[in-house]
């Protein structure tokens, strides 16, 4: 019993981490940038090239609210000759 407790209390001594998710409008389609309490990020789909830079921007904008610097990683999920 005792053991339990003291893994309660353990429990409430850790720190919360947290997911953060951003779904970015990229026109056509969704990017989706997560960052996870590491800081390491994940960007899923880039959204379409050209258009003044539109769909790059909004990635941009994202990032720096999510206050991140760089992306990490990067996932296409699909092809298009366009994007």
């Amino acid at each position: 019993m005792k053991f339990l407790a003291l893994l309660f209390l353990a429990a409430l001594t850790v720190p919360a981490q947290s997911l953060r998710i951003f779904a970015i409008d990229t026109e056509g389609g969704k990017s989706t940038l997560y960052v996870p309490h590491s800081g390491d990020s994940m960007l899923i789909d880039t959204g379409y090239d050209g258009f003044d830079n539109r769909d790059a921007n909004r990635i941009v904008k994202a990032a720096k609210e999510a206050g991140i610097t760089r992306i990490n990683h990067l996932v296409i999920t699909h092809f298009h000759r366009d994007h």
